[in-house]
């Protein structure tokens, strides 16, 4: 297991203490705190002190949980990672030795588990909801499908499932370079992997209001890397596959465009480290504009049967400018803002 801190003093001791209490012993957890200067710091000794399979790096400064992941797996010894969120937790103190018992039976590069979405309220966790997808184990099946399948059924998009580490290795997935973060590198692993199991049950519980990077954006996220990998498995002839193609791009699409939105709309800015940067509306609405015009984003578009979406989106992001002159005289003196499109639509509207 894998896992990064900052500033988690409040939930980390109930995570530690859900791998603790595994009936599964052969377990490691090897940990990154990014220079936390709260009460993580205590915590992570106690328990270091008091377990020797958890291990910790410590450092001075952040370089965030993406990058941390990529540290924490030159560190691993293990055959298998799975990344556990410091204010998340393992449900069952069985969790362990059935995802271990599934691995010795299958062995597959990936075990998608179902997962359980908490809140944290007044010290004590309350489940509000259960992704539990069907068993299955995928071999040799149609890899478009799969993703097809996977989209629907697990949270496709995550690192709390299960990986073989030499199989991570073997790709170069290191959730950092070149697949930045768990959406890039878990799409690349489903496109690489020869086998997979999908087991039904909750084998993690994922807390929903305590995430400190959920309502931050990484400025330079890349727009293509996920449709590159995608693009390895889609067929020659694509003839008959419109459904299951548009499904596909459109769920990777309405991730990208939310980013996308994001920035422009003034939310709040990360570097690759994950630590917060400052942008001026005209230098983000210019970086919007640089995402959305790659050749991948064409393709997603019009898989997805949304042609005009960049237009759209462009026009809901020079609205925004626009309306911001009229309310606070900002960016009239800004050189590199573009021309206002005849055609304005709203966010709604670029929202889809």
């Amino acid at each position: 297991m894998l896992m990064c801190t900052y500033h988690s003093s409040m939930t980390l001791g109930n995570a530690l203490d859900s791998a603790r209490h595994q009936t599964c012993q052969n377990w490691e957890l090897v940990i990154l705190d990014n220079g936390s200067k709260d009460e993580t710091i205590t915590v992570l000794q106690e328990y270091e002190r008091i377990d020797e399979r958890i291990h910790v790096i410590y450092r001075d400064s952040n370089v965030g949980w993406r990058k941390g992941i990529s540290l924490c797996l030159e560190k691993a010894s293990g055959q298998y990672m799975m990344f556990l969120g410091a204010d998340d937790y393992l449900p069952s103190d069985e969790t362990l030795q059935e995802v271990t018992d599934e691995i010795r039976k299958n062995h597959p590069d990936i075990v998608w588990t179902g997962c359980g979405f908490a809140v944290w309220e007044d010290g004590a966790y309350r489940i509000a909801e259960q992704k539990i997808p069907p068993y299955r184990i995928y071999e040799q099946e149609d890899k478009l499908q799969i993703f097809a399948e996977l989209m629907q059924k697990v949270y496709y998009n995550s690192v709390m499932h299960y990986v073989r580490i030499d199989f991570l290795k073997q790709y170069g997935i290191d959730f950092y370079e070149p697949y930045y973060g768990d959406c890039e590198g878990m799409t690349e692993a489903i496109a690489r992997a020869g086998k997979m199991v999908v087991m039904d049950r909750m084998e993690y519980v994922l807390t929903t209001n305590t995430s400190q990077t959920a309502t931050r954006v990484c400025f330079d996220y890349d727009t293509e890397r996920q449709w590159k990998s995608i693009r390895q498995v889609l067929p020659e002839n694509t003839e008959g596959k419109r459904e299951i193609l548009s499904y596909v791009a459109g769920r990777v699409l309405d991730n990208l465009v939310a980013i996308c939105q994001s920035i422009v709309l003034g939310e709040p800015l990360t570097d690759r480290y994950m630590n917060p940067i400052e942008r001026g509306f005209a230098e983000r609405f210019l970086r919007v504009e640089e995402m959305i015009s790659n050749d991948a984003m064409a393709e997603m578009m019009y898989w997805a049967g949304r042609e005009s979406y960049a237009e759209y989106l462009l026009g809901g992001c020079r609205s925004c400018l626009l309306e911001l002159e009229k309310t606070t005289g900002r960016y009239k003196n800004d050189r590199r803002k573009q021309p206002v499109d005849e055609q304005i639509c709203s966010s709604d509207d670029a929202a889809g």
